[in-house]
């Protein structure tokens, strides 16, 4: 499955941007809708300090109730797999952690505490999701077979590589009945690199851990 990376990204920002609708009484914004910008705010400025992670979108499945937390960030740098599964693993954990320990925002859950584990059998995401592109200091995805963009989908975290491909663009009919043919450009795509259910990420994430901490104490 290959994606265009702009027209992707834009696409999935509208999707977010309409299931996140908070319903109240006209003219008045849901209560839960401040306390998920709180949260929102508050995560992001934790993840640029923490991770250097910029914070590019947010949204979720708010349609009554919080269903799901949404949360996109960008990082400047190169990213193998086993480092961008830690990294998605453990902001995921973090956002979890951040969502739960916000009391006024409990009532509102659609679940509480939210968990790592999905959210039931029609909606199998997790109830924080995240995702994240790994992008150079000019904002242009690593085309070096490395991870570009990691995310949650219903069957589980996917990975993506991105490579420049050649587009056409379309021609252009003048008025005066000539035609101006497109140009060909090189231009981003997305490729799918590989997908693993988030139990099978968090397995190898903690088997990694334990190992760093037998290291550790050795020493």
């Amino acid at each position: 499955m290959v994606f265009m990376v702009k027209n992707f990204v834009n696409l999935f920002l509208i999707l977010i941007v309409f299931g996140c609708s908070a319903q109240a009484k006209e003219g008045q914004v849901a209560p839960y809708g401040k306390y998920v910008n709180e949260i929102n705010r508050s995560f992001s400025k934790e993840m640029e300090k923490e991770y250097g992670l910029t914070c590019s979108g947010s949204g979720g499945r708010m349609p009554q109730d919080v269903e799901q937390i949404t949360m996109f960030f960008d990082a400047n740098r190169h990213a193998t797999i086993d480092e961008a599964r830690e990294l998605f693993v453990l902001v995921t954990e973090k956002l979890i952690n951040k969502i739960n320990q916000h009391e006024k925002i409990r009532p509102y859950l659609r679940e509480f505490p939210f968990t790592l584990a999905n959210a039931d059998k029609i909606f199998t995401w997790c109830r924080a999701h995240i995702s994240i592109s790994f992008l150079r200091d000019d904002g242009s995805h690593y085309t070096d077979g490395s991870v570009a963009y990691i995310s949650q989908g219903k069957r589980g975290i996917y990975y993506c590589s991105a490579e420049l491909q050649k587009k056409k663009l379309p021609n252009i009919n003048r008025a005066d009945g000539t035609v101006k043919l497109g140009k060909v450009i090189e231009d981003e795509v997305l490729i799918d690199l590989m997908e693993e259910t988030f139990d099978e990420a968090l397995k190898i994430v903690q088997e990694c851990r334990t190992t760093k901490n037998i290291a550790n104490a050795k020493r």
